[in-house]
């Protein structure tokens, strides 16, 4: 279910969006839900990534909920 609602705020995005904003949880609720064929975790520099978009992790953003840009 969160999957599928960032792609459909994916698609909504007018450009091709550089990042997406997330809530801590909600990026490890999507790993799960997606797995590690869309999600990475980066290295030793944690470098979050979906689907080659990066990924910003925020206490500032509803859990459950994305920013698009």
């Amino acid at each position: 279910m969160l999957q599928e609602d960032l792609e459909n705020k994916i698609s909504e995005s007018l450009k091709e969006p550089i990042v997406i904003i997330m809530h801590p949880k909600t990026w490890f609720d999507l790993a799960d839900e997606a797995g590690r064929k869309f999600c990475d975790f980066g290295g030793v520099t944690p470098e979050f990534t979906y689907k080659g978009i990066r990924v910003l992790r925020s206490f500032d953003i509803e859990q459950g909920s994305f920013e698009v840009y």
